[in-house]
């Protein structure tokens, strides 16, 4: 059977229940909902069993608002201010096509890569220190859960 077919099956009630149950196990970090239930060990995605098979949560977020079908060709892409790959905020994702996402998942590492460069090793004892504790480029936000 198609993954259309399964999602298809759902009714809209059990698409509200899945999307609160998503919500519910996120927390708010800035602007972003960040998924902390099972993540792909790969990407940092957010996974998670829809209709007997296993979905990225943020194409499932973005498949909802957008009353697009899981089936589609397309990847649910984050933009560029997003820094987390768990976030399923839907306004922070686009359906763009698989070499897009690619492209743009190996353009954020090289740029990742760069920052952590320039941040000096932590001294011995000093894991605790306030000057390692937040990225240079990232407002430290603290993690709340969505009401």
């Amino acid at each position: 059977m198609s993954r259309l077919k399964r999602f298809r099956r759902l009714t809209l009630a059990d698409k509200d229940r899945i999307r609160q149950e998503i919500i519910d196990n996120c927390d708010l970090v800035g602007d972003c909902w960040v998924y902390r239930g099972t993540k792909d060990p790969a990407t940092d995605y957010g996974m998670k069993y829809i209709g007997g098979m296993m979905h990225t949560v943020s194409r499932f977020m973005l498949a909802y608002d957008s009353r697009e079908s899981l089936n589609t060709a397309d990847d649910a892409c984050h933009e560029d201010c997003c820094p987390y790959a768990a976030c399923c905020n839907p306004r922070h994702l686009f359906w763009a096509s698989h070499a897009v996402n690619c492209a743009q998942r190996e353009r954020d590492k090289r740029e990742a890569r760069k920052l952590y460069r320039q941040i000096p090793p932590i001294p011995l004892g000093h894991e605790t220190h306030s000057a390692y504790c937040v990225h240079p480029e990232i407002e430290h936000v603290e993690a709340r859960t969505i009401a």
